[in-house]
């Protein structure tokens, strides 16, 4: 736990390595340790007084208070390629959620002829709809810049999953250019919801 950064030291209940070479789960990418951080990194490390519930001035995550289950799934590379264990339900989200877990982030997709599908939807879709009390939140992707409509990256066009997309920090009605945009092939809306997403201040991996 003191290997970690100082914004998320002592929150971490578990670290899985699904790796499929280090034995050690290193960040060599920085994605994984961004996004974890802008969730719920404390903000020790710019001037936060956590035990005192001081965050103003700070860069705090949206949830500064909140403990981790973290399942690293790098390439090992730094890449950004990730390895998710499947199926989904039984692998990934089922060992979080015996572990306490109740919100579920994830940054990643399937990608290439993928884009707008189905794809590993009804394994997630029938996770959730067995335990209502866990949210499991999907990136909507970065291609919509090349693909436009239709570029939602599944699994985040899995219908019980909540699909984010970005828009631009400076200006929030602005949707980002990079931001995947829906609908899934099916015709369903897809992001449910946009946040801003450029711009971010948060956690640097100290090996990326």
């Amino acid at each position: 736990d003191a290997s970690m950064h100082d914004d998320l030291e002592g929150r971490i209940i578990h670290l899985a390595n699904y790796s499929r070479y280090l034995p050690i789960p290193f960040d060599l990418n920085g994605h994984g340790t961004m996004v974890t951080a802008s969730v719920l990194g404390n903000g020790v490390m710019s001037g936060s007084i956590p035990s005192q519930r001081q965050f103003d001035g700070s860069h705090t995550g949206a949830a500064p208070e909140a403990q981790l289950v973290f399942q690293a799934m790098g390439d090992d590379r730094g890449t950004g390629a990730i390895i998710p264990p499947l199926p989904l339900g039984s692998g990934l989200f089922l060992p979080a959620y015996n572990y306490g877990a109740r919100v579920h982030s994830n940054s990643w997709g399937w990608m290439g002829p993928f884009l707008g599908t189905y794809t590993s939807g009804e394994d997630v879709d029938s996770f959730v709809y067995s335990r209502k009390e866990m949210v499991i939140v999907f990136a909507a992707g970065n291609l919509g810049y090349l693909y436009g409509y239709g570029s939602i990256v599944p699994p985040s066009t899995a219908k019980n999953v909540l699909s984010v997309g970005s828009v631009e920090t400076r200006n929030p009605r602005v949707r980002s250019s990079f931001s995947s945009k829906g609908p899934t092939w099916d015709g369903r809306v897809k992001p449910d919801l946009l946040a801003p997403g450029e711009f971010i201040v948060s956690a640097r991996s100290s090996r990326a």
